[in-house]
């Protein structure tokens, strides 16, 4: 919805580019999960978001799930245990900020999981862009200061508090703010063949991404 989804973007975008182009970043990740073999995938709305808004931008065969009331923390740690409770050797969890994540470092978080241990990849940010668990802890959540890039070492704190080995299964990064944008459009550039629906967005743009000045809103208002 404007205003609740990439608002560090909405100056270089625009409003309604910026919807659109986060759309299109969770077709993108969905499509990418698809090519694991021996996963399912849901996709887990937040209370308030519109089913029927998510639809439009997932295939028909992608579950949709609730997170339920909370913190991110509380959510994230609501999701996972749901599946594991369901009978899954190991569930994660995939944020849609980030269209590139290669798959196979989200099968190696998983894979980890599996032989007991936590699984994740940290971002450039401070925060992480997947994690992946074979039992439930919410306790790896607690006290964590969300939106901030203070979140990944507070996980880290958790864990050792708690005895719980976190592998790192590499790194990547969350597509936030204009300079985030900008390595996003040059990785694009260099792959072709990678996430058609960012692309597309990216391509209708007019003006173009490169003659947008960093945040200043195309149509003349403040960022």
């Amino acid at each position: 919805m404007p205003g609740q989804v990439k608002t560090r973007l909405a100056g270089r975008l625009g409003s309604s580019e910026t919807v659109a182009l986060a759309g299109a970043f969770l077709t993108d990740v969905v499509a990418a999960l698809q090519l694991l073999a021996n996963f399912d995938i849901r996709v887990a709305l937040p209370d308030g978001d519109s089913r029927a808004r998510a639809r439009a931008f997932l295939p028909s065969a992608i579950a949709i799930v609730r997170q339920g009331p909370g913190n991110l923390g509380d959510r994230l740690a609501r999701v996972i245990a749901a599946e594991l409770e369901a009978g899954a050797s190991a569930a994660g969890v995939v944020g849609s900020d980030h269209p590139t994540l290669p798959p196979d470092r989200v099968r190696r978080c998983l894979e980890t999981a599996r032989d007991g241990r936590i699984g994740w990849i940290p971002t450039d940010d401070g925060g992480f862009a997947a994690i992946a668990l074979s039992r439930p802890e919410p306790g790896l959540f607690a006290g964590v200061p969300w939106s901030t890039p203070g979140v990944a070492d507070a996980v880290r704190g958790n864990a050792r508090r708690l005895g719980l080995e976190l592998i790192e299964c590499g790194t990547w990064y969350d597509v936030d703010t204009p300079d985030d944008l900008d390595r996003l459009a040059a990785e694009l550039a260099r792959n072709p063949n990678c996430c058609p629906a960012t692309r597309a967005v990216l391509d209708a743009l007019d003006p173009p991404l490169q003659d947008r000045r960093q945040g200043t809103d195309p149509r003349g208002g403040g960022a």
